[in-house]
This record gives C-alpha cells, sequence and structure tokens, in this order.
C-alpha cells in the first residue's frame, strides 16, 4: 500500500486490508499487468453530531431547560417520556 501523493487525509480514514493465514499473503488489488500495489482512496467514518439541550436565558427569569434528545419507545406502542 502506498499513500498517494497529493491526497488529503484526515482523522479516522481508514484501508480494509485482508490478509489471509492460510496462504501467508495479503489481498490488495494490484495495477494492471504488473505487481504493483493499486493506490485505493481512503474509507472515511461518518460523524454527526447533535445538541442535547438548550438552555434559554430570558431577562432576570430562571434558566429554561430544552431537552433536544430524540426518545425511542417500547415497540408496543406507548408514548415515550424521558423525564
Amino acid at each position: 500500500m502506498q499513500f498517494a501523493e497529493g491526497q488529503r487525509y484526515r482523522r479516522g480514514d481508514y484501508w480494509l486490508i485482508p490478509a489471509r493465514t492460510a496462504t501467508g499473503g495479503i489481498e490488495w488489488p494490484q495495477q494492471p499487468g504488473t505487481t504493483n500495489p493499486r493506490r485505493l482512496p481512503a474509507r472515511r467514518a461518518e460523524h454527526y453530531t447533535m445538541p442535547l439541550g438548550v438552555v434559554i436565558m430570558q431577562g432576570n427569569d430562571d434558566p429554561r431547560l430544552v431537552d433536544c434528545r430524540r426518545c425511542f419507545g417500547p415497540l408496543d406502542g406507548q408514548p415515550c417520556n424521558p423525564d
């Protein structure tokens, strides 16, 4: 495996490199007509974020907390109550 010149790599990039104990070899695609390994692009893990809550401050009132979590209720159809 070789890193491609000019390619930008990020944290979390990865490659899957299958190795076989039965043959003692690594199964990596080769460049056509050669025994040189082919350059493969990195795989990237998707990262998602979302707020768990929001604090709302209005004037001198006590702060109000808004819960932004999604609730997955039971499969029997009963409503979900995170409190």
